[in-house]
């Protein structure tokens, strides 16, 4: 498999492994319907890559704009992100501090009463993309704002709630 590559999804870069790889196998796919390769591209990825079920028409555009690009083809304009819902990713391996984190962004979200696209990402191929060496890690809207601790449940209030105002 090649290595990390960068998807752009819905306005952000998504750090993923093995674009070259599943694009080579769909174009090998008989498929001549657009809808059909479309779908097998986001099938295929997902495979390998976690895709909140809230995000999966997001990867999806962007999935497709990446393969028209690689097979030389003009690529339609990227929508814009939707408004104002922060993603938020817990990274580490399922360990109980990254469980504990990420309960601890679930109930910090409750309270504050905002919506975020939550992740958990374990994937080891995944957790290489980020290029950190301590978990748990919290990445909220790409950015990586705690790596190897717990932030107090103040400072992740503060980094929530920010993500949401700009």
């Amino acid at each position: 498999m090649a290595g990390p590559t960068r998807l752009r999804v819905a306005g952000r870069e998504v750090g993923v492994v093995g674009l070259p790889e599943l694009f080579d196998a769909v174009a090998r796919l008989d498929m001549p319907d657009e809808s059909d390769r479309r779908r097998a591209l986001l099938e295929r990825f997902a495979q390998g890559h976690h895709v909140p079920e809230s995000s999966r028409a997001d990867y999806a555009a962007g999935l497709w704009r990446a393969y028209r690009a690689w097979q030389g083809e003009s690529t339609p304009e990227e929508e814009p992100p939707h408004p104002a819902v922060p993603s938020v990713a817990v990274l580490g391996p399922g360990c109980p501090a990254c469980d504990r984190l990420l309960e601890e962004v679930r109930e910090v979200l409750a309270e504050v009463g905002v919506a975020a696209d939550v992740d958990h990402v374990r994937e080891p191929d995944a957790l290489l993309t980020y290029g950190l060496v301590a978990y748990p890690a919290l990445v909220v809207n790409g950015v990586v704002r705690a790596t190897g601790r717990q932030p107090t449940r103040s400072q992740l209030r503060d980094i929530l709630t920010s993500a949401v105002s700009g």
